[in-house]
């Protein structure tokens, strides 16, 4: 009898240990919700995207700036392929992320703001 009970504490020792991880792991900043699977999605494995946060005027911005710092683009307010040209060049200049978008940090080389 002294042995059932035991292993019973003992299951209900390692169930209470076993919850109290898995609560506090799914509680470290960042994480929105509870493990509930070993396996990871893809989602999870991919690189985030970078964001594209223009508006028209910031195009028009960015390229003028570009145009100071010596590319030679036309001003149309279009993310167009020579914009993102010239992005990538300076993206590639600055040792940023080449992705050829006006992400928070190319904006924050180029000295744009970016309200984030």
């Amino acid at each position: 009898m002294k042995v059932v009970i035991y292993l019973t504490s003992l299951l209900v020792f390692i169930g209470l240990v076993t919850w109290l991880v898995v609560y506090a792991v799914s509680k470290k900043p960042g994480r929105s919700k509870r493990i509930t699977s070993t396996s990871v999605s893809r989602k999870e494995t991919e690189k985030p995207r970078a964001k594209n946060i223009v508006t028209v005027d910031r195009i028009k911005l960015i390229q003028m700036t570009l145009n100071h710092r010596g590319a030679n683009l036309v001003i149309t307010s279009k993310l167009d392929k020579e914009t993102k040209k010239a992005l990538r060049e300076f993206q590639k200049k600055n040792k940023l992320e080449v992705t050829g978008l006006a992400d928070f940090a190319t904006l924050s080389k180029l000295g744009i703001a970016t309200n984030q």
